[in-house]
């Protein structure tokens, strides 16, 4: 056989490589579990002290959306309160640098279990949340000592939520 004769189409081979490589990708990204995602959604209380003008509110805003730019941002700043929706942890440290300086206090708490599951739906509204404050030790025995006296005042409603962890 000389080349100017061939037992194939030229067309033929690219295309069996391309599907061959395109089935070999998708085998590998099955068997290593890739599936697209939605990140976790973390959600915050926040509460403002002070005096909040036009000048703070700007402020107020930049802090916020400085650390998330894609963040839902909603303050009701005659009531010194706002809800933030975003899917990364905000750093109340960073916040208060920047704030504290005109005046304005701020605190975090979040809605979402810091453990990374989101059952307060399943608790109820009087589960305790995580409250940030600046000083992590502190919230986090805060927070376990108010959780587990929800845990001693609702031992029947603490039972269903393990049960709800065990099922698969």
């Amino acid at each position: 056989m000389n080349r100017y004769t061939c037992s194939f189409h030229p067309l033929k081979v690219p295309a069996v490589w391309l599907w061959r490589c395109c089935l070999s990708a998708l085998a590998i990204c099955f068997a290593l579990g890739a599936t697209a995602q939605r990140s976790r959604e973390l959600s915050y209380k926040v509460t403002f002290s002070g005096t909040i003008g036009t000048v703070q509110e700007k402020f107020i805003l930049d802090a916020f959306y400085a650390q998330d730019p894609a963040m839902i941002l909603s303050l009701d700043l005659a009531q010194m309160q706002g809800k933030v929706r975003t899917t990364v942890m905000l750093d109340a440290d960073a916040i208060r640098n920047v704030l504290e300086p005109l005046g304005v206090g701020v605190s975090l708490a979040t809605t979402n279990a810091p453990e990374g599951n989101d059952l307060r739906s399943a608790l109820g509204l009087d589960f305790p949340t995580y409250i940030d404050s600046g000083s992590p030790l502190a919230d986090q025995a805060d927070y376990e000592a108010r959780k587990q006296a929800w845990i001693s005042a609702n031992p029947q409603a603490y039972q269903e939520l393990l049960q709800q962890q065990r099922e698969p």
